[in-house]
């Protein structure tokens, strides 16, 4: 720990300071790059790439703001890491592969990517979304997402500077973050620094029912309100030297949250569950909790030219430590207090490394590369009070992988892309080991049907190792009534890594007059040993833990379009939406019979559509999702359905002077409402849960400026 402090702070110290010379922020612009819409098209795999113009266009304060608007990918909301975990195509799990300047987090995406994920936007310089399996990012992920951070380049000094503030419902939120840089040829820098305040206010009400023999037994409504507030500190400097031959940059980051959570709950029962008479109080509940988190990380990398071709490598270490004091105190409807209080205690450490070779192979480029990763865990429980308990978990996680690709063109329309990737797993958790190995071809090819016309396809194989959070034993426990539809979470060491084979297929059309570009995708991705969560009765308490189900069958469509609207009359403006159908069935072994998917939505679709307004020096927008009904459906076990949800997002932005422009933001503007009703039944019991949580607007102004 010493020692990683040590380096961060000797990087630190070598930052020059910022000569202060004015610098004009650029003309306000809201349209694709012509370079990012020409790089997509010539790509080989599926691409997507979202330019720095659309990603000022999708607003959000942070990374991982940026990240919850992406096409096609349901981010989750704010963490107590503030990491993203995010979902596609109807698959869980992570089924979203993040990658930070090319480099894929090691073991835990969460904790690495938190310290990315909670920089101000503005250090995102662009975003490649590619689809598919492939050699060099394997088959794991259906989606993998490449964040490409702004790098330290020989510049004059510079400042940007970005006050925000506003209301997410009743609760304060705000951020001022501030990015220095400069250098010359030999050495560059670039220091973003970033303190954040959230605050997130929670509003749910819960309806539980339980019946025996078709009897109702227990009926009860459940209000919770309270607020959680998490306030951030990131610092993440990039220093680069530079040669004729090749290149050295340090990324060192320090990341710190402090978050405090209160939650009050009201009970009332019906004194007559089968009438539905005599609804009176019941007590309730109230919870204190106070968290703390702080990772530091540092990051190596570097390129040297070779004759005929380039030679890059990197090294990563991570310390992390997160705590989390909660005081539960439970009211029954007698006013008898009674009082459980937990801590729980997390260090984590990861180290990972990773060696390139590009070069030249006739007209083709053929690359190879070496990676590594070992990541560790330990947790301390102490429950005392109601339900004292006493536990302490250690596990870890190592990966190595080889890698061979070779992109060549067969002809001045057709490119195929081979690749073949070795990966290794092991895992250990609480004294159980465990390991997964594949050596997984991949083929990719492009072909050029018409200048305009683009067809793509590709096929890969993959292996996903389970996550620590699956294999610990660690036990979080529900905070009111343990039943099947509210049951403890936990881990399962004897879970076995997903192997699957994925295929793409897509059609992507170039539209005369720069109109833009449109695009069709079909997938097909088969899993073995696919998982899931399932809750099961175990001893006296319900538990949720992971799973291997059996076999899966992922399928659906996916529709792009990026369309400039000048060429049809419509100036100024720029429009792009997708939209995804997706389709999953398990082979459930368990049960003996094939079911839908858990959860499996029926689409999802995202609108944008952004205006420039020159005369009056201002750009508008909006960002329109929405995320289509959910539905789970186990025979003779569980069912769950979500009703659909709306979010839209609306922006406004003003160029007050060449270094300032004013910027409004209006966030979930229709306050969608998350509604779920679920149902369970074990032998003549059924237990019934409607639950519904209330949307919060948000306003946030922000004033950013850049000299």
């Amino acid at each position: 720990m010493k020692t990683r402090l040590s380096l961060i702070a000797l990087a630190l110290a070598a930052l020059p300071a910022s000569a202060e010379e004015p610098r004009s922020l650029p003309e306000v612009t809201v349209t694709a790059t012509q370079d990012a819409l020409d790089e997509q098209q010539a790509a080989v795999t599926q691409k997507t790439i979202i330019s720095r113009s659309e990603i000022e266009a999708l607003g959000g304060l942070t990374v991982n703001e940026v990240i919850r608007k992406l096409p096609g990918i349901d981010a989750g909301g704010h963490s107590g890491d503030g990491g993203p975990s995010a979902n596609a195509r109807g698959m869980g799990r992570d089924a979203v592969q993040f990658l930070v300047d090319g480099e894929r987090p090691s073991a835990n995406a969460r904790y690495a990517l938190t310290t990315v994920g909670r920089m101000p936007a503005g250090e995102l310089e662009r975003i490649e979304i590619l689809r598919g399996a492939s050699a060099e990012h394997g088959g794991a992920a259906a989606i993998t997402v490449n964040l490409i951070m702004k790098k330290a380049r020989p510049s004059q000094a510079s400042t940007s500077l970005r006050l925000t503030g506003g209301m997410r419902g009743d609760e304060a939120n705000g951020q001022f973050s501030a990015s220095l840089g400069g250098g010359d040829k030999a050495f560059s820098w670039v220091v973003p620094i970033s303190i954040n305040h959230h605050g997130l206010p929670t509003e749910r009400k819960s309806i539980r029912q339980a019946a025996t023999a078709g009897t109702r037994t227990n009926w009860e409504i459940e209000q919770e309100r309270g607020a959680y507030t998490l306030n951030e500190f990131v610092l993440s400097p990039r220093l680069t030297w530079r040669a004729d031959n090749g290149s050295l940059t340090l990324w060192p980051s320090v990341y710190h949250n402090r978050g405090e959570r209160s939650t009050y709950v009201d009970r009332q029962v019906y004194a007559d569950p089968v009438a539905g008479t005599g609804l009176a109080d019941d007590g309730g509940r109230r919870d204190r909790e106070d968290s703390e988190m702080t990772l530091l990380r540092l990051r190596a990398e570097g390129e040297r030219k070779l004759a005929d071709g380039k030679l890059s490598g990197r090294a990563a270490i991570m310390d992390g430590q997160r705590r989390a004091d909660t005081q539960r105190l439970w009211r029954s409807a007698a006013g008898v207090i009674t009082q459980a209080d937990e801590s729980i205690r997390r260090d984590e450490n990861e180290f990972s490394s990773a060696v390139r070779l590009d070069r030249g192979v006739g007209k083709g480029l053929l690359s190879t590369g070496l990676e590594q990763s070992w990541h560790r865990r330990e947790e301390r429980q102490r429950i005392s009070g109601v339900g004292a308990l006493r536990s302490d978990h250690e596990a870890s996680a190592r990966q190595w992988t080889a890698w061979l690709q070779h992109e060549a063109p067969l002809s001045d329309k057709l490119t195929l892309t081979s690749g073949l990737r070795g990966e290794h797993f092991a895992l250990k958790a609480d004294g159980h080991s465990q390991s997964a190995s594949q050596i997984a071809p991949s083929l990719a090819g492009r072909y050029e049907i018409a200048s305009d016309l683009i067809f793509r396809s590709s096929i890969g194989a993959g292996i996903k190792a389970p996550k620590l959070d699956e294999i610990s034993g660690l036990t979080v426990r529900a905070t009111g009534t343990n039943s099947p539809l509210e049951a403890d979470r936990a881990g399962n060491g004897a879970l076995k890594a997903e192997r699957n084979i994925n295929w793409e297929a897509s059609l992507e059309k170039r539209l005369p007059g720069d109109l833009g570009i449109v695009g069709a995708n079909v997938y097909l991705r088969q899993t073995r040993d696919f998982i899931e969560r399932r809750i099961q009765l175990e001893g006296t308490r319900w538990v949720e833990r992971p799973y291997n189900e059996g076999k899966a069958r992922h399928w659906g469509l996916e529709l792009d379009a990026k369309l400039k609207t000048d060429a049809l009359g419509w100036k100024g403006a720029a429009v792009r939406s997708h939209l995804t159908l997706p389709k999953a069935r398990v082979d459930d072994e368990r049960l003996g019979l094939t079911r839908d998917a858990r959860d499996l939505p029926r689409y999802q679709f995202t609108l944008g559509v952004d205006q420039a307004l020159p005369a009056w020096q201002m750009s508008a927008g909006f960002h329109l999702t929405r995320h289509g009904a959910t539905r789970t459906d186990i025979p003779g076990e569980s069912d769950a359905k979500q009703r659909p949800k709306t979010l839209l997002d609306l922006y406004l932005s003003r160029r007050l002077t060449p270094q300032l422009n004013l910027r409004l933001d209006a966030q979930n503007l229709l306050r969608a409402d998350t509604r779920r009703l679920a149902g369970y039944t074990a032998g003549a019991n059924d237990w019934r849960l409607e639950s519904s949580e209330r949307g919060q607007r948000t306003l946030l102004l922000s004033l950013e400026g850049k000299w």
